[in-house]
């Protein structure tokens, strides 16, 4: 017969094994920010996280897909182009696709474990190097996941002081460094520079730095799912070294269809 809970922990050799197991249990999953040294950075992010729906509801997420809508501009202010886009993601099954049509064709790319690859209406595409379609499947995982993305491992993290953005808004400023040639899933040696709302901790935009230009992309507006906060309205601007925009370059529209 099972002993009722306070006749263990009275007996002094159960109580203490049930307390070691109990320990055992809750040290198994092990918190991924742990593993930042830098304190700071930690707990802006660990807050981001908790007020964007929390790291137990996200670990969970079987399903999630959403529309995006969007609009490229060149220097002069004229569309490059315009596209809708249905990403359907399965982070349980380690596979996500996004697909699209454009001049009459269907394209779908796809990623499988590490595996990518592209359909054009329904037939392999055979001539687009794998490299390309995971740049772009990475980076759209990577950025409607922020900030649950800055965990992933070999992120290098640091705070980096406090900032006002041009709207007057008061944010703390999180750099992300990334490493290609130690760890596989980065694909470009990018610099970040995440803002997080001072109050809060929402994850209100970045700035990121490539080779050739740096952008700044702002979270204009949310949509709250389920108990996720997600951004539905973005913008990206092309930012010169003093940080002054430039021209637009991007409008984003995010519309969530479900989440499982």
């Amino acid at each position: 017969m099972q002993q009722p809970i306070h006749k263990i922990f009275n007996n002094p050799p159960l109580g203490l094994l049930t307390i070691f197991l109990l320990t055992l249990i809750s040290c198994s999953t092990p918190n991924p920010s742990k593993r930042f040294s830098d304190l700071k950075a930690r707990e802006i992010i660990e807050r981001s996280i908790q007020y964007h729906g929390g790291m137990k509801i996200f670990n969970q997420l079987d399903n999630f897909c959403f529309e995006k809508v969007f609009s490229l501009y060149k220097a002069d202010g004229s569309v490059e182009y315009q596209r809708t886009q249905l990403h359907d993601y399965y982070p349980s099954k380690s596979t996500y696709e996004v697909s699209w049509k454009q001049e009459s064709k269907s394209y779908k790319n796809r990623q499988y474990s590490n595996q990518f690859s592209q359909e054009i209406n329904g037939e392999p595409n055979t001539s687009i190097e794998a490299s390309k379609i995971k740049s772009s499947v990475y980076a759209s995982v990577f950025t409607i996941f922020l900030p649950w993305k800055l965990l992933d491992i070999g992120t290098n993290i640091s705070y980096d002081g406090e900032l006002i953005l041009e709207d007057g808004k008061k944010v703390f400023v999180v750099k992300a460094s990334y490493n290609p040639k130690e760890h596989k899933h980065h694909t470009k040696s990018d610099i970040w520079w995440h803002y997080f709302d001072k109050a809060t901790c929402q994850h209100v935009g970045y700035k990121v730095t490539l080779i050739d230009h740096s952008s700044l992309i702002r979270n204009l507006d949310f949509q709250t799912i389920d108990g996720f906060i997600f951004p539905k309205t973005r913008k990206s601007w092309r930012v010169n070294e003093s940080n002054e925009k430039d021209y637009l370059r991007a409008e984003y529209d995010y519309k969530v269809l479900s989440i499982k």
